[in-house]
């Protein structure tokens, strides 16, 4: 039996978990123990089992099996509901089959390909196991949602990043799910994430559930964010150029001047003004074009 703490290691007495980024002194340090039998309660069941009677046993919810909802990052055989990206992990695909073969403490097992991963609870303990399990694992492929996006979020969600103007069940298909500690329902104009301990940023929604901003610090906001391409981001470039607002010379770089050039370009164009690659301002500069025929990206387009 396996049971699940803050950064993937295993323990089968901690109940509680310190919390990204928060000492662990304002946490409960309470320990799950068994209690003593009462000595009555022995006896009374030693009585029961003479005349043949077995107490009953503890229902427990049927094993789910499906695909894996989101890009879930495994450090060795543990998936933690937080999804740190933590070096040397593993990436496990949105859509990955899965077959869930035993429960856990605060954990179930899925069997992938040859493989047995545990599933864990880390942070997310106020749903029960199964509630648990079935936010992360899905009946339907959701490669079949991923295929139907616009070009731009379905090779943000590969490359585990987001953008302004994903729907929610996007952003949730590159990032997983956040942890119910700190997001206890998923219909909350923010959810939080943490990249690792001091790695904390905010994913915004507006009224039709669509991405609004990302909120985080620089070093965060480098890693979850999606930006094209050197290929694409040259002839995006060269788009804001013409168009009016000068970025310099193209250079497949995303610095200040590209961001100021694409900022105004969205002021101007009524578009969310992030200064960020989003869907809209995306198609407005017709990029789609250029990353159709760009669809065979050399290796140095690719981001982590």
């Amino acid at each position: 039996m396996r049971v699940a703490l803050g950064d993937g290691e295993m323990t089968d007495t901690r109940q509680d978990v310190p919390a990204p980024g928060i000492p662990i002194t304002a946490m409960s340090t309470t320990r799950s123990r068994s209690p003593k039998p009462r000595l009555a309660l022995t006896a009374h069941l030693a009585l029961a089992c003479w005349l043949g009677f077995a107490p009953p046993a503890q229902a427990q919810a049927p094993l789910p099996s499906g695909f894996l909802c989101c890009n879930l990052r495994a450090s060795g055989d543990w998936i933690s509901d937080i999804n740190y990206r933590q070096e040397g992990s593993r990436v496990l695909p949105a859509g990955t089959r899965v077959r869930g073969v035993e429960w856990g403490r605060y954990s179930i097992g899925l069997q992938i390909g040859r493989d047995v991963f545990w599933l864990g609870n880390d942070y997310s303990r106020d749903l029960d196991d199964l509630a648990f399990a079935r936010r992360y694992i899905v009946a339907t492929d959701p490669r079949h949602q991923l295929a139907a996006a616009d070009p731009f979020v379905q090779q943000a969600i590969r490359r585990s990043r987001v953008m302004p103007g994903m729907a929610e069940a996007e952003a949730a298909m590159a990032l997983g799910y956040p942890v119910a500690r700190y997001t206890p329902q998923l219909n909350q104009p923010v959810w939080q994430y943490w990249i690792d301990r001091s790695g904390e940023f905010s994913i915004h929604f507006d009224g039709q559930r669509r991405v609004s901003a990302i909120t985080g610090d620089a070093r965060v906001l480098r890693t979850i964010v999606y930006t094209p391409g050197p290929t694409i981001l040259r002839a995006a470039q060269a788009l804001l150029n013409e168009y009016g607002y000068p970025v310099g010379e193209p250079d497949g770089l995303f610095g200040p001047a590209t961001r100021n050039g694409l900022l105004e370009f969205q002021r101007d164009n009524g578009l969310n003004a992030t200064g960020l690659f989003d869907v809209e301002s995306l198609r407005r500069l017709g990029l789609h074009d250029a990353l159709t025929a760009n669809a065979a990206q050399a290796p140095g387009d690719s981001q982590p």
